[in-house]
């Protein structure tokens, strides 16, 4: 149990102005991405009711103030992305294809501002307790059923 959770920051070329992507479109360029760079990977990540995915996936900052679109993904099974990052390596960046137009990649950190990784050891052995204390540096929806619960609450 060495591995454990961990986020990665991904950011791609984006030439011109990107219009407001919705979370649906960011998703499916997200698995087709995966899909691109390990095909297994994103088989088993498209599966309809797979249930609970083991990633989440932000776009940060504004792509059409810096030309560049970068999203954080959270990993809670980096074992799964293990292949899929090592090919990133081996091929230079897997373009991202969103809607049309096909973004080439600039970077992949675990170490920049808002990566990181730790160990399960790590994670589960900090002190219990009942309450937990989140923040948000942006909106942030959660799943529930069929239903998505927007936070902070409008």
């Amino acid at each position: 149990m060495s591995q454990g959770p961990y986020a990665v920051v991904v950011q791609f070329h984006s030439p011109s102005a990107l219009r407001d992507v919705t979370p649906e479109e960011l998703h499916a360029a997200f698995l087709g991405f995966v899909n691109r760079g390990d095909r297994a990977l994103g088989e088993l990540l498209h599966i309809p009711h797979l249930g609970q995915r083991p990633f989440t996936l932000h776009p940060l900052g504004n792509p059409a103030a810096t030309d560049k679109l970068t999203l954080r993904v959270s990993i809670l099974a980096p074992e799964l992305f293990l292949r899929f990052w090592e090919r990133w390596e081996g091929r230079g960046g897997i373009p991202l294809k969103l809607g049309r137009r096909f973004l080439e990649p600039v970077s992949l950190s675990a170490g920049a501002p808002w990566g990181g990784k730790c160990r399960w050891e790590e994670f589960f052995g900090t002190a219990s307790s009942k309450e937990v204390e989140l923040g948000f540096a942006t909106p942030t929806a959660f799943r529930a059923g069929d239903l998505d619960l927007p936070l902070p609450l409008p």
